[in-house]
């Protein structure tokens, strides 16, 4: 319900880091259309496409975590 500094950890199955999208300070609202969504292109830290499989997304805004599941296919 008010602007926060939020960030998106997406980790593998073995709970390691693969990806972190750094989103910064952002308004309040609703982020369901393409326009304001965060985008993730499949890349791990190091630039390369990771594999097909589940992998886990945190959301943390400062004092809200959120973890979700999520699959990627080839």
């Amino acid at each position: 319900a008010s602007d926060m500094v939020v960030q998106i950890l997406i980790y593998d199955m073995k709970g390691i880091v693969v990806h972190r999208l750094d989103l910064g300070q952002q308004p309040a609202g609703y982020y369901i259309s393409p326009e304001r969504a965060a985008y993730w292109d499949g890349k791990n830290e190091s630039g390369e496409l990771v594999s097909s499989g589940m992998y886990f997304y945190q959301l943390k805004a400062e004092d809200f975590t959120s973890v979700k599941r999520l699959v990627i296919l080839k």
